[in-house]
């Protein structure tokens, strides 16, 4: 199974050629109202509507994180046609083949993701 994590400092950011992508593939796009809530929960992708300190305007509806997401197809073909313009501004995503089957986790220091084999812990 491919998945995608960010590979530097920062966090797994993709750019807005990645959101524009997505959504032109038919993922489903929503703004947040004068609450800061989504218009449209159901959606995948929200527009903030302004692009802060150089980050994308778009984001991920839910948790950015979750391995559904990160192994979602559309995700990872659009990290494989778009390369480094995937990422956006402190990201640098990257594609890692898992074998299938392995239950896994995404871990991070500052940002910096790696993929681990869950596995039992204590203390």
């Amino acid at each position: 199974m491919k998945v995608a994590i960010n590979r530097c400092y920062g966090g797994f950011s993709p750019s807005d050629a990645l959101f524009k992508l997505l959504i032109s593939k038919g993922w489903t796009l929503t703004t947040y109202d004068e609450d800061g809530y989504c218009e449209d929960p159901n959606a995948s992708i929200v527009d903030s509507g302004d692009c802060s300190y150089g980050f994308s305007r778009y984001s991920f509806v839910g948790d950015r994180e979750a391995i559904k997401l990160r192994t979602h197809p559309d995700i990872i073909e659009a990290i494989e046609i778009l390369g480094e313009a995937a990422s956006g501004r402190c990201g640098n995503l990257q594609i890692f083949e898992v074998p299938d089957g392995v239950d896994i986790e995404i871990k991070d220091y500052d940002g910096f993701e790696h993929i681990a084999e869950v596995h039992r812990t204590w203390g």
